[in-house]
């Protein structure tokens, strides 16, 4: 059940940034854009383009061959770990793009319209960082009902040695979006090693030995 969930939510995903890059992007392309604006607009979508490309032509059909072998799931996402820090990329530029689509406002607007969309630019321009975030409440819960079936998946964890040294650790709070709905702030405790960044959920507080369930991860 969670994999036919990953792979059709994959596919609605890739034709909303089929959206962004055919539909928005391509008729800004036509339409021009006035003096102050020039450049501005490549800020507006950062990376796109990139994403939906890889998506598109190859992580989608890799994720529909693991409905045939389960097993191959968690070696997909470790083994291309390095090309979702494009994702990285995207939500580093994320707030430069929202400064310019509030100060084009009436523009983008007149974009949406002349496509025919329903929905704004900001609605779209929201889902990659809304997908990266869906990733890892999926793999939890394919690691969950993968457990229950007896299936190996020890590709998922890792060796905290291998990460290097704890350099620091602190407590933040986060909150996630799911079909747009923003949750309510959680607590999680951040570690950060010299070669990652491990998220994690307080599982015993107040105890003198505390305990953590791993959340997420960044190299």
């Amino acid at each position: 059940f969670v994999l036919n969930e990953l792979v059709q939510t994959e596919k609605d995903y890739v034709k909303d940034l089929g959206t962004v890059v055919e539909g928005f992007m391509k008729r800004i392309e036509e339409k021009g854009v006035s003096e102050d604006m020039k450049g501005k607009d490549k800020i507006v979508f950062g990376n796109i383009h990139q994403i939906y490309d890889w998506h598109k032509d190859f992580f989608l059909t890799e994720l529909e061959k693991c409905l045939q072998e389960p097993d191959r799931l968690a070696q997909l996402f470790i083994k291309h770990e390095r090309r979702l820090h494009m994702y990285v990329v995207y939500c580093q530029n994320k707030p430069r793009s929202e400064y310019i689509v509030a100060e084009y406002e009436t523009y983008f607007e007149e974009v949406q319209q002349e496509i025919s969309q329903r929905l704004t630019i900001s609605d779209f321009l929201i889902k990659p960082i809304q997908r990266i975030t869906k990733y890892q409440l999926l793999l939890k819960d394919f690691l969950r009902y993968s457990e229950k079936a007896g299936l190996e998946c020890s590709d998922i964890e890792g060796k905290l040695t291998a990460q290097g040294k704890l350099l620091q650790q602190d407590t933040f709070y986060v909150t996630e979006q799911d079909s747009g709905v923003q949750s309510r702030p959680k607590e999680r405790r951040v570690f950060l090693f010299e070669q990652i960044v491990i998220f994690s959920e307080l599982l015993r507080k107040g105890s003198l030995t505390p305990g953590y369930m791993f959340k997420k991860s960044i190299k």
